[in-house]
């Protein structure tokens, strides 16, 4: 996943790539959130298969993004954004 922010004077990424490889699930990012309000978007590739059908793998891509709004010191402890991808 490659992580964007509108204005990193609102959010700052601990890190702009996040890989899921061997990752488990929620995968978390550490942020500082300061007064303001940004957009976060997450470009993401995912690879997944079924189980027992590993030779026939699926790819999905595409753009996450939600708007960040931080209105004061205690309002900014966590972001959730959620992807669901859903398979045919």
């Amino acid at each position: 996943m490659v992580w964007k922010v509108a204005d990193e004077g609102v959010v700052h990424l601990g890190e702009a790539r996040t890989s899921l490889r061997g990752r488990n699930l929620p995968v978390r990012v550490v942020a500082t959130f300061h007064e303001g309000q940004t957009v976060l978007s997450a470009d993401y590739t995912l690879y997944y298969c079924a189980a027992g059908e590993e030779d026939v793998c699926l790819l999905a891509e595409g753009r996450a993004e939600m708007t960040v709004t931080v209105a004061g010191r205690e309002a900014a402890r966590e972001a959730c954004l959620t992807l669901e991808i859903k398979g045919d």
